[in-house]
């Protein structure tokens, strides 16, 4: 369900640790987060979107299909 973060993390450049450092959180449950074990808290989600240079609605429901404008 969440292996989008861990690419999105690579791309910044980041370790899980490092990530884990920025968000209040442990190396253990990012690694978690990234394996799809345990869903990404909503009141995490803004700060883990802000350093891995992804959307919320990314962090926590992964790639979504735009959806087009209805006219």
């Amino acid at each position: 369900m969440h292996s989008h973060l861990r690419p999105a993390r690579k791309k910044q450049g980041l370790t899980q640790a490092e990530v884990a450092a920025r968000v209040g959180r442990d190396q253990a449950t990012v690694a978690k987060w990234e394996q799809g074990k345990h869903p990404v808290p909503s009141d995490i989600a803004p700060a883990l979107a802000k350093v891995l240079g992804l959307t919320v609605l990314q962090v926590l429901y992964g790639d979504t299909p735009q959806v087009d404008e209805v006219a």
